[in-house]
């Protein structure tokens, strides 16, 4: 298990991963042993909840590019979108707080940890990762699992829309995930094979609001 320092969300997500620390960490791999994808429910937008607590302070680049030289329709362009509504926001921060944000998830589902899921998830991707989870159990499975490395996290777009940010994470991560029936045989996955998994993530927030929770919207997972 990896264990991490207290993030203020120059890190975000500070106060969950203080909280969690001793399980950040881990990952899931396969179709069975890892979360499966999830999309937004759009009747219930304002339920799809990851925690990712944070006190952004804005960076100051002197070799940026100037206002005039990026198009509003970029990811540049829309960050600067963003930081014209909020100041403060930092991308660097944002994707140091989601590159620990993703490991405790991870961890979480790897571990079945349902309660921690349920604070961190939208209430759509939560019920993807608890069938999931419910299906190893209901089958007596056992998986074991271990995160080598998250080796990037790079925002891969971004969007605003009537005051609302989403923006989409590309992690990619390096994990070993054995499954293993009731009978205690190996059924999924290679004892001492270390498997790059990439993993698109997207949170989304309403600007200015009180909140500074960020909500996980949909997952999409590759090997």
């Amino acid at each position: 298990m990896l264990a991490v320092d207290i993030i203020v969300f120059a890190v975000i997500a500070a106060y969950i991963f203080w909280r969690y620390r001793s399980i950040l960490g881990q990952r899931s791999d396969d179709d069975v042993t890892r979360p499966p994808p999830a999309k937004p429910n759009a009747a219930e937008p304002d339920s799809n909840v990851v925690t990712l607590n944070r006190q952004q302070f804005r960076e100051v680049r002197p070799d940026a590019p100037q206002e005039s030289d990026v198009s509003p329709n970029s990811l540049a362009g829309t960050i600067r979108s963003i930081q014209r509504i909020e100041p403060e926001f930092d991308e660097k921060a944002f994707l140091t707080g989601a590159r620990h944000a993703f490991g405790l998830i991870v961890t979480a589902f790897a571990k079945g940890d349902k309660a921690l899921l349920q604070s961190l998830l939208a209430t759509d991707v939560f019920k993807a990762f608890e069938a999931t989870i419910d299906s190893r159990a209901e089958k007596n499975e056992r998986l074991e699992f271990r995160l080598d490395d998250i080796r990037s996290a790079d925002l891969v777009a971004a969007a605003v829309k009537d005051n609302s940010a989403s923006l989409s994470v590309e992690f990619i991560s390096e994990q070993q995930s054995l499954l293993y029936n009731s009978a205690g045989e190996l059924i999924e996955g290679e004892p001492n094979r270390i498997t790059e998994v990439v993993d698109t993530w997207t949170f989304e927030r309403k600007l200015k609001d009180p909140d500074p929770t960020w909500r996980l919207v949909t997952t999409h997972s590759a090997i």
